[in-house]
């Protein structure tokens, strides 16, 4: 494993640094701790990078960092194309576990652009790209063309996380702090909520890879001043661990959840719930253009004809509730209690689920002849 101390050496060997850059000291390492132990390399030149590595090579987080990796490689041989709205690939090694990735200095996550901008100037461009990203994606690896010719066998097919929230295994239990104990005892009392759940999660289906975790964090926008006006269309999507075999409606589902989950942040921490919701720094009657223009896109780009739309709408609208429910439960690990936004996000997810074509409509604002 490397450090901060000898990551020069690999960067020197593979030819990925100067020797000036080297001599004069010019570069900067940070040790970056999230799901491994990644290195960002910036300079004053070209040559920044993200290098990614496991903690314990035995790991969970180990073993999806191989399946990143894994995917960069299949997607080098069946559709480099595809890799422009990736992040640019320097050097894999699967049995170390490593993979250097280009680090874009100008670039900026998703959330931060939309913060920067504010709730008068949401990049409706942006936004669309997402869309066209995500469609694509789909569209290139739908089966059968891919998922039927073994060549992603590597790729997962279990049903995400998130669906399996509402039965946690003892193991998940024994790493959780009291307010998502709490959390969970809540939601596997509400039997109705529970029913649905089952329900949603027998829909699954095994339809194209996909992403696996698609949120604000995951998108890098490069911010593009010609563009100002609608928002840079210079976007990729990072951060493939997640990716697996799976139902595209998933990560579709990802992209309503966060408007959801940026809408709640955004809520000044009140006396009650519908203060907190008035006073949203980013209301809700803001955000529905721009999911309304993500969803006109991706249907767009994506070829459905109007039976197939409804239908996919049906299915997302649903998911969004397991992902919002999921997002919820996360905040609620991290305290000793459940914290006021973490409930109300549970709220909301609720009535998702309960009412999934009223929430299509009213709370997404997205109007269909027909929802099945």
């Amino acid at each position: 494993m490397y450090s901060i101390d000898t990551i020069d050496k690999l960067l020197d060997s593979l030819g990925l640094i100067s020797k000036e850059s080297i001599l004069y000291g010019d570069f900067e390492a940070t040790t970056l701790t999230r799901r491994n132990r990644n290195i960002q390399v910036t300079t004053n030149r070209a040559e920044n990078y993200l290098i990614k590595q496991p903690s314990d090579p035995d790991s969970e987080s180990a073993e999806t960092l191989r399946a990143e990796i894994r995917f960069y490689e299949f997607l080098e041989r069946e559709n480099p194309a595809f890799r422009v709205d990736c992040a640019t690939v320097r050097h894999t090694d699967l049995e170390q576990g490593l993979l250097v990735l280009d680090f874009y200095r100008e670039a900026i996550p998703l959330w931060r652009y939309y913060k920067q901008r504010g709730a008068d100037r949401l990049p409706l461009r942006t936004i669309s790209e997402v869309g066209r990203l995500l469609a694509e994606l789909h569209r290139e690896f739908e089966q059968p063309v891919t998922c039927g010719n073994g060549k992603i066998a590597f790729l997962s097919t279990d049903l995400p996380f998130g669906f399996k929230l509402n039965k946690p295994s003892p193991n998940v239990l024994g790493y959780i702090r009291p307010g998502g104990l709490a959390y969970l005892r809540e939601l596997q009392a509400m039997s109705d909520v529970m029913l649905r759940w089952e329900a949603a999660a027998k829909t699954w289906e095994i339809n194209s890879v996909i992403h696996g975790d698609v949120k604000l964090d995951n998108f890098l926008v490069q911010p593009d001043p010609n563009m100002e006006d609608i928002g840079s269309d210079r976007i990729r999507i990072v951060d493939w661990e997640l990716v697996q075999q799976g139902d595209k409606a998933w990560d579709i589902a990802g992209v309503f959840q966060d408007f959801i989950f940026w809408w709640t942040i955004s809520m000044p921490d009140m006396a009650t719930p519908e203060d907190m919701v008035r006073n949203a720094g980013f209301p809700i009657t803001r955000l529905k253009p721009c999911l309304q223009t993500f969803w006109h896109r991706y249907i767009a780009h994506g070829g459905q004809n109007a039976d197939e739309e409804a239908r996919l709408l049906s299915k997302v609208v649903t998911f969004s509730a397991i992902r919002i429910f999921q997002t919820s439960y996360e905040i609620a690990a991290k305290f000793d209690e459940i914290p006021p936004i973490a409930r109300i996000l549970l709220g909301i997810a609720k009535s998702i689920l309960e009412k999934p074509t009223e929430a299509a409509s009213g709370l997404f604002g997205i109007e269909l002849g027909r929802i099945h």
